[in-house]
């Protein structure tokens, strides 16, 4: 399959947002995976919940850097 985006010289966020979406997705997967894993099992990773909320939005704030450049 073969997509094609066109965006115009103002469109600029529009582009970034497209060129790592499939990115945002796989951040949002590993994230619900890892809280799902911490609820059900819980994680040696994390001593308590800040630190665990300190990693959630560390991983977050990764994909939306990028989309920020």
């Amino acid at each position: 399959m073969k997509i094609t985006f066109e965006f115009g010289d103002d469109e600029n966020e529009l582009a970034l947002h497209a060129i790592h979406g499939a990115e945002a997705f796989r951040t949002l997967h590993h994230v619900d995976q890892t809280l799902r894993n911490y609820l059900k099992h819980g994680d040696e990773r994390f001593t308590d919940v800040n630190e665990l909320l300190r990693y959630v939005r560390d991983e977050i704030r990764g994909v939306i850097v990028k989309v920020e450049e």
